[in-house]
């Protein structure tokens, strides 16, 4: 008989529980588990469509869509700066008491492209959120 290198064969020696020999003879079982073959062309090109992938895909949409939608929101300097005929227009000086200056209220406008207010209406307490768009300037009133 051939001297055999036992690391290739397919199967392995499990020692039996019921003597410990060294792993040789009649205290060995053996294990038949075959040898790790390379896929065939056709399984190496086929994809998993199945749910799971569907719904990674639709993570990945989400996410890259929230994301765009959070940068794209984020605002911006006005492409014109706005002026004080404009600012007075909106009638926040009318109706409100305003703490701050129409022109720091300008400056801050002109420069990010909104301005939080801290505004009284009638003695309540109240915040206008300016915003500077390129159809003028949007005023929103929010409770405190």
């Amino acid at each position: 008989m051939k001297n055999v290198n036992r690391t290739n064969l397919p199967f392995q020696c499990i020692p039996s529980p019921s003597g410990g020999g060294s792993g040789r003879g009649k205290n060995c079982e053996f294990s038949y588990s075959p040898l790790p073959t390379s896929p065939r062309w056709g399984e190496v090109l086929t994809f998993d469509t199945g749910r799971g992938l569907i719904l990674s895909i639709m993570k990945n949409v989400t996410l890259f869509m929230l994301i765009l939608l959070v940068c794209v929101s984020c605002s911006m300097a006005p492409e014109r700066p706005f002026t004080k005929d404009q600012l007075y227009k909106t009638g926040i000086y009318t109706y409100f008491t305003v703490n701050d200056s129409p022109e720091s209220v300008l400056a801050a406008i002109n420069k990010e492209g909104e301005v939080v207010l801290d505004a009284l209406y009638r003695n309540r307490p109240v915040w206008l959120k300016i915003l500077g768009k390129q159809e003028g300037l949007t005023v929103t009133i929010v409770e405190r």
